[in-house]
């Protein structure tokens, strides 16, 4: 009887099963990292392109807007110009003078020192004392110096002067300062008077336009007048607030104090009863 035992593998056998396993397994992990960074590679330009195309397209926004602004003002330059061809060279010359920033610096200018002069002016009134001649004749020069502004627009835009809101103020102020002298020729400087105060105080309107010369007070005036309608609204949700939890108050509240008030607690108190 013959017994047959198969003899077990060597162990450099087994060392090169586990390392080709190990092998494999390695070029597994790497291609599978390979993958995934060319997924990662391929999503990141993905987002790339679309981030460029994005870019793209606000860039051609902002070019269309440009070219539509560009045309609107090519368009109004040359309607401005066709108007501007049959009229005369003494109106052409006028229009270059008012429409100049020379000009609009020097009546700014001008505006801020009436303004001060305004202010020395109440503060003169308030103590009770006579206007000193220099002032009287300021206020004429002034006068005149608006006048022939308001007149030089005239001039140039014609009915259109009556389109911009700008000189429909100047307009209403001028008028208010003739309206002014005139009065004070002919009733005299008299304080408790309500039109002559109210002209008086319509000559600080001018001031407006002196936000307009500067891109930062502009741009402060427009977001004010804007947010005008906002607070309008605001101050009218306050309102029926305030309104509906009064009702819940007198409706709720009151006939508590009213038996409180009964028991003699208030009795010091006339206000609190009611």
């Amino acid at each position: 009887l013959s017994l047959h035992v198969s003899a077990p593998p060597p162990c450099h056998s087994l060392s090169a099963h586990t390392a080709n396993a190990v092998v494999l397994a390695g070029k597994a992990q790497h291609a599978g990292a390979a993958a995934m960074a060319t997924a990662l590679g391929i999503e990141d330009d993905d987002k790339d392109r679309r981030r460029e195309t994005r870019r793209q397209s606000s860039d051609d926004l902002k070019d269309f807007d440009l070219a539509r602004r560009g045309s609107i003002n090519r368009l109004h330059h040359s309607e401005k110009a066709n108007q501007r061809a049959t009229w005369s060279e003494l109106r052409l010359n006028v229009a270059e003078i008012a429409e100049s920033r020379t000009y609009e610096l020097i009546m700014g200018v001008v505006i801020v020192l009436n303004s001060g002069l305004i202010i020395y002016e109440t503060n003169e009134r308030a103590a009770k004392q006579e206007l000193h001649l220099w002032q009287k004749i300021t206020n004429t020069v002034l006068l005149i110096v608006y006048t022939t502004d308001v007149a030089m627009r005239f001039f140039i835009y014609r009915f259109s002067f009556f389109s911009s809101k700008w000189n429909m103020l100047d307009l209403f102020v001028v008028i208010s300062d003739v309206v002014s002298e005139a009065l004070i020729q002919f009733i005299g400087d008299i304080p408790s008077f309500a039109v002559l105060r109210i002209t008086r105080i319509c000559r600080l309107l001018r001031f407006v336009h002196v936000l307009l010369l500067f891109r930062e007070l502009h741009i402060m005036l427009t977001g004010f007048v804007s947010a005008m309608r906002a607070m309008l609204w605001a101050s009218f949700m306050l309102v029926m607030l305030v309104t509906l939890w009064s009702i819940i108050a007198v409706e709720v509240l009151h006939p508590i104090n009213m038996r409180i008030a009964e028991t003699g607690y208030y009795d010091d108190c006339e206000r609190c009863k009611r």
